[in-house]
C-alpha cells in the first residue's frame, strides 16, 4: 500500500453521469431517507412502493434550472440558469397527495409524515448544494484545462520564434510562467471537483445503484 501511494500520479477523477441521470433513485437510498419511509409506512399501513410513487420526481432540468438535459450538455456553461433555492424546490414537492392519505390528528402518523417530510427536504437542499457547487467547478476544470492547451501552443510557438531571433528568451520565459500559473490553477480545480463530486456521493447516500428495499 505504502508504495502504491508514493507513486506520483494525476488527480483521480471519478464519472459523474451515472448519478446525474436519475439524481432521484440515487437519492432515496439515503438512509435516513429509508427510515423515514419505513416509519411513515409502519405508522400508516402505507406500502413502501405507494409511498416511492409520492417521492419527488426529481429531473436535471427541475432540480438545478437547467435549460438543456442532455447529458453530454450538462457540462457547457450555456446549459446553465441558476435559480432560488425556493425556485427550485417548489415544483419538486408535492406532499399534499401524501398528506391526504394520513390522519394527521392522529400523534403517530402526523409525526411520522413530518419526520418523512423534513428528511426528503434537507436530502434535497444538501443534495442541491452538493450537486451545484460541483457543477459550477467542473465548467471552470473544462476552461482551464482549454486554457491550458492554449498557453502549451504559446510557449511552443515563442520557442520557436525565440529560435529565429524574433522575440528574446525573457519572453519565452514569461509565456512558460502564465502557463505554469495556469496550470496550477488547473491542478487546484481538478482536486476541488473530486471533493465537490465526493460531496454528491455522500448527499446521494453513496450509492447510485443500489435500489431501496
Amino acid at each position: 500500500m505504502k508504495s502504491i501511494l508514493n507513486q506520483p500520479g494525476a488527480v483521480p477523477a471519478a464519472p459523474g453521469q451515472a448519478f446525474l441521470t436519475s439524481p432521484a433513485d440515487a437519492l432515496r437510498n439515503r438512509p435516513d431517507l429509508r427510515v423515514a419511509e419505513r416509519q411513515l409506512a409502519a405508522a400508516t399501513a402505507m406500502q413502501g412502493a405507494a409511498i416511492a410513487e409520492l417521492f419527488p420526481k426529481i429531473s436535471l432540468s427541475a432540480f438545478l434550472g437547467l435549460r438543456n438535459t442532455d447529458i453530454e450538455s450538462l457540462f457547457k456553461s450555456a446549459a446553465f440558469s441558476y435559480g432560488t433555492a425556493a425556485n427550485l424546490m417548489q415544483p419538486l414537492l408535492n406532499f399534499g397527495r401524501i398528506q391526504a392519505g394520513i390522519d394527521l390528528a392522529e400523534a403517530k402518523q402526523k409525526e411520522a409524515y413530518l419526520t418523512y417530510e423534513k428528511a426528503v427536504l434537507d436530502a434535497l437542499q444538501e443534495t442541491e448544494t452538493a450537486l451545484t457547487r460541483y457543477l459550477k467547478e467542473e465548467i471552470r476544470r473544462q476552461s482551464l484545462s482549454r486554457a491550458v492547451s492554449d498557453l502549451q501552443e504559446s510557449v511552443r510557438l515563442s520557442q520557436l520564434r525565440f529560435q529565429e531571433g524574433v522575440i528574446s528568451f525573457l519572453d519565452v520565459l514569461d509565456a512558460q510562467r502564465v502557463l505554469y500559473i495556469a496550470e496550477m490553477e488547473l491542478a487546484r480545480s481538478q482536486a476541488a471537483t473530486s471533493t465537490h463530486l465526493i460531496s454528491v456521493y455522500k448527499a446521494l447516500g453513496g450509492g447510485a445503484n443500489a435500489p431501496p428495499k
